[in-house]
């Protein structure tokens, strides 16, 4: 969660949504990166965890092994970190944490 009011989720094929719990309302949904410019294939989705210390930004981490960092004031990631073309391996991100002060993910 992000607040006390405010919930975020994500799962295999779904990006991340912020609902508020005062309303039970989607409040804000991220996009996912822009697809492959050769293949125009779609990035794969697979949110496992999610990491705050505000309600504004956030990171979260995936089973293609990357880490998202996220401000809710833009829709696209900020930022992504990590991958490997696409292919579930043995060492996804089950675990995430906000950096703090200095900003960013750690896994």
């Amino acid at each position: 969660y992000l607040s006390d009011t405010l919930l975020a989720l994500g799962g295999r094929d779904r990006e991340v949504q912020i609902f508020d719990l005062n309303n039970m309302k989607a409040m804000w949904k991220a996009k996912n990166i822009p697809p492959d410019p050769q293949t125009l294939l779609q990035h794969p989705l697979w949110q496992t965890c999610i990491s705050s210390n505000s309600e504004t930004e956030f990171c979260a981490g995936t089973a293609y092994k990357e880490l998202r960092l996220y401000d809710t004031r833009q829709r696209r990631p900020r930022a992504v970190v990590g991958g490997n073309n696409g292919e579930v391996i043995e060492s996804m991100i089950t675990a995430c944490e906000w950096g703090g002060d200095e900003g960013g993910g750690r896994i």
